[in-house]
């Protein structure tokens, strides 16, 4: 009888933790899509940084991988608290996708940067409202409300630098 007990206490502590981060199919693709979209972003503003000179642009890029780089490290802790692998590096076809971003000459890296920030930054914007106004876990609801009005400060900025170019 001792067994028995010593191999369910581990099993019934599994289960409770798994009921307590239980996540939506949605959520947990969202999580894995998030760390995704935001280690993207600190890329492709890192590579703006190596490539262009203008001096706005530039400001811009170290806004994002400031904001950026701290939205991937609350969703690190916020995956593993939910028990959700998430990706720590880009794909090679992620990378391959930046890396055609940033063959075409100089002149065009700011106007290919700045519609692809806009598009991406779009998406993000109606996942988060879905997010925000749909989800069921809190905690990714709380993220959610968090980062939404940054992106959207972001997605504004964007526009605006891509009308001065």
């Amino acid at each position: 009888m001792r067994y028995a007990v010593l191999i369910l206490l581990p099993l019934m502590a599994l289960s409770a933790a798994e009921s307590e981060t239980s996540l939506t199919q949605q959520e947990v693709s969202f999580l894995k899509q998030a760390m995704s979209y935001n280690l993207r972003e600190v890329k492709a503003a890192e590579m703006v940084l190596e490539h262009s000179l203008l001096s706005d642009l530039r400001a811009y890029a170290q806004e994002l991988i400031r904001e950026h780089s701290a939205a991937v490290e609350i969703l690190k802790k916020l995956a593993e608290s939910k028990q959700v692998a998430v990706p720590s590096k880009l794909t090679d076809q992620e990378l391959k996708e930046l890396f055609f971003l940033f063959t075409t000459p100089n002149s065009e890296i700011s106007e290919q940067y700045l519609e692809d920030r806009i598009q991406s930054h779009t998406h993000a914007i109606s996942r988060l409202k879905d997010l925000r106004d749909g989800g069921t876990d809190d905690d990714i609801k709380a993220f959610a409300v968090k980062v939404l009005d940054a992106i959207e400060k972001d997605l504004v900025t964007a526009r605006r630098l891509e009308n001065q170019y």
